[in-house]
C-alpha cells in the first residue's frame, strides 16, 4: 500500500508540474501578446490622421475612433480574462502544492512511509 500511495504522490506532483509548466510556457505568453496587442491598438488609435486623410478626415477618424474604442474594449476584456485564468490556475496549484505538502508530512508523522 505505501509504495502505491507513493507513486500515487508521484503522479499528482508530475501533474502539479505540469499545470505550472503550462501556466508559463502557454498562458504567459498569451497574455504578454494580448498586452502587446492592446498597447499597440491604443497606439496606433492616439495619433492624429488629419493630415493623412485631408478633407474627408473627420468623418473617417469618427469610425475609426468608434471602431479602435470597441477594439480596445476587447482586447482589455481578453486581457482580464487571461490574468484572472491565470491567476485561478496558480491559486489552485499553491492550493494542492499545501495540500500535497502537508499530507506527505502527515504520512511520514504516521509512520507509513518515511
Amino acid at each position: 500500500m505505501g509504495a502505491y500511495m507513493s507513486d500515487e504522490r508521484a503522479d499528482f506532483a508530475a501533474d502539479l508540474t505540469e499545470l505550472e509548466n503550462g501556466i508559463k510556457n502557454d498562458i504567459e505568453p498569451a497574455l504578454e501578446h494580448f498586452q502587446q496587442l492592446y498597447k499597440d491598438v491604443e497606439t496606433i488609435s492616439g495619433h492624429d490622421a488629419t493630415s493623412l486623410l485631408g478633407t474627408g478626415g473627420p468623418v473617417l477618424i469618427g469610425m475609426f475612433a468608434a471602431s479602435a474604442a470597441a477594439v480596445l474594449d476587447g482586447q482589455r476584456a481578453a486581457v482580464a480574462s487571461l490574468e484572472g485564468f491565470r491567476d485561478a490556475l496558480k491559486d489552485v496549484v499553491r492550493s494542492y502544492r499545501a495540500v500535497e505538502d502537508a499530507t506527505g508530512e502527515n504520512i511520514k508523522a504516521a509512520g507509513v512511509i518515511r
